[in-house]
């Protein structure tokens, strides 16, 4: 059975493009959803025309996919708040 944390827990490993830590660290994930071999994540980019945002989508589709039982990642992506971004900018 997949678990949310378990899924946290792949997310961690998932460096952002820029800065080189963890999405989970830098506050970039949104939404975890997990229903039966299915899971869908939420992702809060800096900006909406993110320049890497298909990089990001894919190394999380990848991090997750790779997880025993699951069968398909739906990756959504959102914009952060100012302060997302302020927790983001300082490494918070």
């Amino acid at each position: 059975m997949i678990t949310r944390d378990a899924v946290i827990a792949a997310l961690d490993r998932v460096l952002d493009p820029e800065l080189h830590r963890s999405i989970v660290a830098l506050g970039m994930v949104g939404s975890v959803e997990v229903d039966g071999a299915r899971v869908t994540i939420t992702i809060k980019l800096t900006v909406a025309g993110c320049p890497l945002k298909a990089e990001i989508q894919r190394r999380v589709s990848e991090a997750v996919a790779a997880l025993p039982g699951v069968e398909g990642v739906q990756v959504g992506l959102d914009t952060m708040t100012d302060e997302e971004w302020d927790d983001y900018i300082s490494g918070n």
